[in-house]
């Protein structure tokens, strides 16, 4: 939780106080009193790496369909540097700032004042979808599992229902995290993350090197050809390519947590977060190109968004899908929250601007509340409805990943430099490369939405 015990300091050092600050007890301000970071360079590329690699990779193989393995590979590298720069700016912004209190809504109202109620709606749109997408996987990958492992035949049973899955997801594990105040217990489930990705890929490169007979990819089929397809260097088509690009600013997107790792580092220079930085995308990019070539070229044209889905019916893969369903159904809180905690930072707003300065407790409660229904209610039905999981992931990368990638850190950026001579030729190439993601996130953003709803 080191997010919000930012938020919540940063918000007591501007003499502010939310909604959800009146209803949480004080434990839940677990601030520590020793201002020394104890992080170093090793725990922040773990921390890091872990809050890069999410759900987005499943989709990876899909993206590398939409623009070619070649394409795939060189775009891969590409967002990557583009993080690394866009990263850097971020941390020049913390530093300038200084302290160990921050988050991306505190830099952003230190930055831009007037502009933290976008940031808001941005982290709200992101953390939806996230949370979405995970309902979305656990409801297609345990089917799977409940068919190879009870043995069901009968296509129209029960437990090979989707939406049965989704709803278990929901009243399991989604409803009483979403409700209870404190997710301490959740920080042992990104070890177990970071295992289930790596078997994952491991998986992934043995279905496509097919050691033996017993890494046949399309053990399931008695028509290999409607397992597999034909895999190209390039793609051509317009809209493919852009309904694949966002999938890849998704996978990508680790900004608005780097500043939880910035504030428990030990040595806090910028030159240490750019080391951090660059060995976790380096070792991310490196797990993403093997993910996304090995899935695009073991099953080409016929790569589905969720490579799970691909995998034959076995013991292996079914460890996966059941390791990857209860890590993403644990995980659902941990975007619930944020969405709640800005919608009542949205209504702090709106209340301080419109109404009654003074909030009760009883109005502070029963917005909570209200905020909590309304996560849950929107979450649960989008997933119901929705069944392509690269669609979620484009329309995130397209729209809330972009902003909070490329135009918000450029953005910050500006508005803390603008007023300072730039003497040396790299402040001018990060003055100016602010501009230019300003700029690029906003074209992108607009053309990559048109193209996912096209």
């Amino acid at each position: 939780m080191s997010n919000q015990k930012s938020e919540y300091q940063g918000k007591a050092e501007n003499n502010t106080v939310s909604t959800e600050d009146l209803i949480l007890d004080d434990d839940e301000h677990d601030y520590d009193s020793d201002t020394q970071g104890k992080g170093t360079v090793f725990s922040g590329f773990l921390n890091l790496s872990n809050t890069i690699i999410g759900s987005g990779i499943l989709g990876l193989p899909s993206a590398f369909m939409g623009l070619g393995y070649v394409m795939g590979t060189v775009f891969v590298v590409l967002c990557g540097l583009m993080s690394a720069f866009t990263l850097h700016l971020l941390s020049k912004c913390s530093h300038k700032i200084g302290g160990r209190h921050h988050s991306y809504g505190s830099v952003a109202h230190a930055s831009v004042p007037w502009l933290s109620w976008f940031v808001d709606l941005v982290v709200i749109f992101n953390c939806f979808g996230a949370g979405v997408s995970y309902l979305i996987i656990f409801g297609d990958n345990m089917p799977d599992f409940m068919e190879y492992v009870a043995k069901i035949n009968d296509p129209d049973s029960i437990w090979l229902n989707r939406h049965l899955w989704i709803s278990v997801a929901f009243v399991v594990f989604g409803i009483p995290l979403t409700v209870a105040p404190r997710l301490d217990f959740l920080k042992y489930t990104s070890f177990l993350a970071l295992v289930s990705v790596t078997y994952c890929m491991i998986l992934v490169i043995l279905f496509w090197a097919e050691p033996s007979a017993e890494w046949n990819p399309c053990a399931d089929y008695t028509d290999e050809s409607s397992c597999r397809g034909p895999s190209e260097a390039f793609n051509s088509n317009f809209l493919d390519i852009f309904k694949a690009l966002p999938v890849y600013v998704f996978a990508f997107c680790c900004h608005y947590n780097i500043f939880g790792i910035y504030n428990e580092m030990r040595v806090q220079t910028v030159r240490s977060m750019d080391f951090v930085v660059s060995c976790a995308l380096c070792f991310v990019g490196s797990m993403y190109i093997v993910f996304g070539l090995g899935g695009y070229l073991t099953y080409g044209t016929e790569t589905k968004s969720n490579i799970l889905l691909n995998f034959p019916l076995n013991t292996v893969s079914s460890i996966a899908r059941f390791a990857i369903s209860f890590v993403v159904a644990v995980s659902y809180p941990l975007m619930t929250h944020p969405v709640r905690s800005a919608m009542l930072h949205l209504y702090d707003i709106i209340i301080s601007r419109f109404g009654s300065e003074e909030k009760s407790e009883k109005a502070g409660k029963i917005a909570y509340w209200v905020c909590t229904v309304i996560v849950l209610a929107v979450t649960y039905v989008i997933a119901m409805l929705v069944t392509d999981l690269g669609f979620v992931f484009g329309v995130i990368g397209a729209t809330a990943s972009s902003m909070i990638a490329f135009v918000l850190p450029g953005v910050f950026y500006v508005m803390q430099y603008k007023g300072e001579t730039k003497d040396s030729a790299w402040e001018k190439v990060l003055f100016y490369g602010a501009w230019f993601f300003i700029a690029f996130g906003i074209v992108f953003s607009v053309i990559a939405t048109y193209v996912m709803f096209v």
